[in-house]
């Protein structure tokens, strides 16, 4: 028998398969039986195998991080992959990471942009932040500074705080875009609400320099996302 998933888009996964990984869910995290990782990594393997991709997700993190298990990232690798194909954002964010930074993998941009971008298509935070800076940078491809702005701004509405402060700082330097410190102020103020450790600091250096009307701009502005947002 096989079953669909909600949360994986109404993916179809066989009863056996989702048995595994919620069993394996409960002895990773303690919920009504013994914690024990390392029986959690030998029936998240089972379902993997059986074709759950949250399960090979799991297992690949667990590789990554030395979380319970012997580390290695290129195993980890394998099982991101396993996960990335079958259409999990978060795996195809991790295949990302490893592949920006070279960890398990070699280290390929162009890659990492790919993998990035499928987990992008679904709304995935921080693969938005990342490739939006891949894209700003110009790495693993041509570089769009206006689209990696477009990036940051649909991140920073998902809540990602890192997506704010970099408007923010692209604002204030007036990288690509004109130096505006009523935006530069908009974007910190997002970021800070949303708890990036830099923003005050950033907020406190630019508010000397602001006029009167980019001071107007930011509170209007300000006033206006929460709006929205609510």
């Amino acid at each position: 028998m096989r079953l669909k998933i909600p949360e994986l888009g109404g993916m179809e996964i066989s009863e056996e398969a989702e048995a595994l990984c919620r069993l394996a869910m409960a002895h990773y995290a303690g919920l009504g039986v013994e914690q024990d990782s390392l029986r959690a990594a030998t029936l998240f393997a089972k379902a993997a195998e059986a074709g759950h991709p949250v399960a090979a997700n799991q297992l690949g993190a667990m590789l990554e991080q030395g979380d319970g298990v012997g580390r290695d990232p290129g195993r980890a690798a394998a099982f991101y992959r396993q996960a990335a194909e079958a259409g999990l954002a978060l795996a195809q964010l991790n295949l990302g990471v490893l592949h920006h930074h070279g960890r398990g993998v070699g280290l390929d941009l162009a890659a990492a942009r790919r993998w990035y971008e499928a987990a992008a298509a679904q709304n995935e935070p921080t693969a938005l932040v990342n490739l939006g800076v891949l894209l700003a940078r110009g790495e693993g491809g041509t570089e769009d500074r206006a689209r990696a702005h477009a990036l940051w701004a649909r991140a920073s509405d998902l809540g990602e705080p890192l997506a704010a402060f970099n408007l923010g700082m692209a604002h204030a330097g007036g990288h690509d875009v004109p130096v505006d410190f009523g935006q530069a102020c908009y974007w910190f103020e997002r970021a800070r609400a949303m708890g990036h450790p830099s923003a005050q600091a950033a907020l406190d250096e630019i508010r000397p320099l602001m006029s009167e009307a980019e001071v107007a701009f930011a509170r209007e502005a300000l006033l206006s996302a929460r709006r929205n947002l609510s």
